[in-house]
Formats: C-alpha cells, sequence, structure tokens
C-alpha cells in the first residue's frame, strides 16, 4: 500500500507531469496532489509476487490478455483527473490493451481486476478510500488479500458487495477471468524448500 513522502509534506501539490518527470517517479502514488510512496513488508511483496505469477501463468495460457505489477501506475479516475494508483497486480482484458499502450507514461484503460495485498501499517481508512477509487473508476473486479490471516475479500465493486475467502476456499475469477480456479490456501503455501514456514 502507500506512506506520506516528507517530500509531499514539502510542498503544496504535485502533477502526474511533475511526477512523470521525477527520476523517482515510478515508486509513488499521487493523492490528492501529495505524493505516496509504497510500503511493502517482504511478506506482502512476496504473497503479491507469487499472485502475479499464477494469474499470469493462467492468463498466457488462455491467451486472455495482460498482467503487471505494483509499478504501473493508473491514471483513470474521473472524480480527480490527477490521481495516480498503483494496484500491486492488475490485469487488462486482451480485447481491451494493445502492445501501442505499453508506451503511455501512465495506463489510462481501466483494468479488470486489481489487487491489493495488506502490508503491516496499513490503515483501514486507506483501504477504503482505495477501494472507493476503484469503484468509481469502473473496475469491475477487486481481490483485497490479508497475508496474515491468509484471505481474500472478493469485491464485485459494479454491485458494492464483498464476500471474505479463508483456508479452504477457492477463488474464482468469475466474468473477468472465466474458468480461472485457484485454492485460497494454494496462495500462501511457501517453498517445499523451506525448512520453517516465516512466523
Amino acid at each position: 500500500m502507500s506512506t506520506t513522502t516528507p517530500l509531499a509534506m514539502a510542498r503544496s501539490r504535485v502533477t502526474p507531469e511533475e511526477l512523470l518527470e521525477m527520476p523517482d517517479g515510478d515508486r509513488f502514488e499521487l493523492v490528492d496532489g501529495e505524493l505516496k510512496e509504497r510500503s511493502m513488508g517482504a511478506r506482502s511483496v512476496w504473497v503479491a509476487c507469487r499472485l502475479a505469477k499464477i494469474i499470469s501463468n493462467w492468463v498466457d495460457s488462455q491467451g486472455a490478455g495482460w498482467v503487471f505489477g505494483s509499478t504501473l501506475q493508473y491514471r483513470i479516475f474521473p472524480h480527480d483527473p490527477g490521481r495516480i494508483r498503483m494496484p500491486d497486480v492488475s490485469f487488462v482484458k486482451a480485447q481491451r490493451f494493445e502492445p501501442r499502450d505499453l508506451d503511455q507514461g501512465f495506463c489510462t484503460i481501466v483494468p479488470d481486476l486489481v489487487v491489493e495485498v495488506i502490508s503491516p501499517g496499513d490503515r483501514y481508512l486507506d483501504l477504503s478510500e482505495r477501494i472507493d477509487d476503484y469503484a468509481r473508476a469502473g473496475v469491475p473486479l477487486m481481490w483485497v488479500v490479508d497475508p496474515e490471516l491468509k484471505q481474500f475479500v472478493v469485491h464485485d465493486l459494479p454491485a458494492g458487495t464483498a464476500r471474505r475467502l479463508s483456508a479452504g476456499g477457492e477463488l474464482d475469477g468469475g466474468s473477468v477471468l472465466p474458468g480461472f480456479r485457484l485454492p485460497v490456501s494454494a496462495v500462501f503455501e511457501y517453498p517445499a524448500s523451506s525448512l520453517e514456514a516465516p512466523r
């Protein structure tokens, strides 16, 4: 997720154009003109990478579209055209994205799926705002992952509904990734070579 940086507090507002010019601008989100630096713990990073790999492998096998990691910046919010968000994982259907779209500074195509992995120190208010942002942008499906509780909350954003999935449950892609199914417990399985699971 993200935290406000000292640089952001030192300036009144930052524009998306200024963000593009910053040497390290790809580390930040932009919310209400303030830079928000991503900050994730090791477990959250591992879960996000694992999910991106699992989704990518399935998407590639189906020719279903494009999967992106946490450094892709989206500028898709009609209620705040200067807002920039960076979901931990995102997916865009093949028919909605073309290779030439890779050349944009920001992605302006609304993703079909966003995944946010909760990190230590994340605040409920920030997560609630993020969910609202993606709903207002028109994202149909959002997964919020809690690595500590080993749970998913699946948000049907247009319907405004959410369901919680724990170990023993099965994740599916709905109409966004039809045919995709994944046991929740499989996401949190540590490598077989590990002598001891992290605590």
